[in-house]
């Protein structure tokens, strides 16, 4: 099956629409004097943060850093508020 591809935009034309992602994931840290820092799902000490791109780029817009025992839903309306 021939790969879809989109008509190059010219310079200056505006996107017809876009798509955030949202994503979040467990960062582990190492040591014992990491604020905030806790055991989650993964069951290693580490922060659970919240980040949102753009789906076509993948440049960080917004990140909100939480505790590693974070629910992966937790805080999300009110990240997407900001």
């Amino acid at each position: 099956m021939p790969e879809r591809r989109r008509p190059p935009r010219a310079a200056g034309q505006a996107r017809a629409g876009w798509s955030l992602t949202s994503i979040s994931f467990v960062g582990e840290v190492h040591g014992y004097a990491k604020q905030g820092a806790a055991y989650g799902y993964t069951r290693k000490l580490g922060y659970h943060p919240l980040l949102a791109t753009p789906a076509d780029t993948g440049e960080v817009l917004h990140i909100r850093l939480r505790k590693g025992s974070a629910n992966t839903s937790r805080g999300i309306l009110r990240f997407c508020d900001d």
